[in-house]
């Protein structure tokens, strides 16, 4: 499955408040109200919170600057803020966009921040044809992603698309590592894959995600339980991410939540 300088802000603000008239303006006019301007909607920005846990083969970069704390009700994950060392992260969620989340930890560089590109780390289980999982390999990366279809707005006769607070429906992921990474050339056109056919219309079997709306701003994307074939015993893996470096299936199960920076409705 994804970036000023005080002196002189100080210096300008001194010289406004040596400027400023005897008395206030009875009235203050809005400046878009002023040149006849309509503000434009935006897209909003999200914050993803990835999980740390060792169950989890997609897991956050685990540095405390930016793991939630006992009080977050994401206690224990890494936050990765849109405008935050590097992070971006938005819906396009306007009428007339893609309705998807994407996210990348390579954006400008903020040397403010403890670490500086933030990364994930993605542990590799190849599935055997027995269902039985053998290592394959761990990367910490630099990382990025597309959620499809999570949420866009209606507009005229397209009614646009949402899934209801309380709902859980299936969505496709990718994930993208490094270039050079087990998943992506060199050249690009790489990543992880969670869902069953490529945008290229290749079949590769992969699974789908869940996506279960939590709230108005929150999301929670989980891969699929796996089972046990009752008559052979061996596991049937629905957590299934395909590797377009390599061409092999992994068992890869995630978990991270997404809240926007503002509700979406309905």
């Amino acid at each position: 499955m994804r970036h000023p300088t005080f002196a002189a802000l100080a210096l300008a603000a001194a010289a406004i408040a040596c400027d400023q008239p005897a008395a206030s303006p009875t009235a203050l006019r809005d400046e878009g109200a002023l040149f006849g301007k309509t503000p434009q909607p935006t897209d909003p920005t999200a914050t993803l919170y990835i999980s740390n846990d060792a169950s989890s083969r997609f897991r956050g970069d685990g540095i405390a600057a930016y793991l939630e704390g006992p009080a977050s009700p994401f206690a224990g994950m890494s936050r990765y803020m849109d405008g935050e060392c590097g992070v971006t992260a938005k819906v396009f969620a306007l009428a007339g966009e893609s309705g998807d989340m994407v996210f990348s930890t390579a954006g400008t560089q903020d040397r403010r921040c403890a670490a500086y590109p933030r990364k994930a780390r993605v542990t590799f289980s190849l599935i055997n044809a027995d269902g039985t999982v053998a290592p394959d390999g761990e990367e910490t990366s630099q990382v990025g992603g597309n959620l499809g279809a999570l949420e866009k707005a209606a507009n005229g006769t397209n009614p646009g698309f949402y899934i209801a607070v309380g709902a859980t429906e299936l969505r496709g992921l990718h994930l993208g590592d490094d270039a050079g990474g087990k998943c992506t050339p060199v050249n690009g056109g790489g990543g992880i894959a969670f869902r069953p056919i490529l945008n290229t219309g290749e079949l590769v079997g992969a699974d789908d995600v869940y996506v279960h709306r939590e709230a108005p701003d929150t999301w929670t994307v989980t891969s699929q339980a796996d089972e046990v074939d009752a008559v052979t015993g061996n596991t049937i893996h629905h957590d299934k991410a395909y590797c377009k470096g390599n061409q092999k299936m992994y068992h890869m199960p995630i978990r991270f939540s997404i809240k926007t920076s503002r509700v979406l409705t309905p």
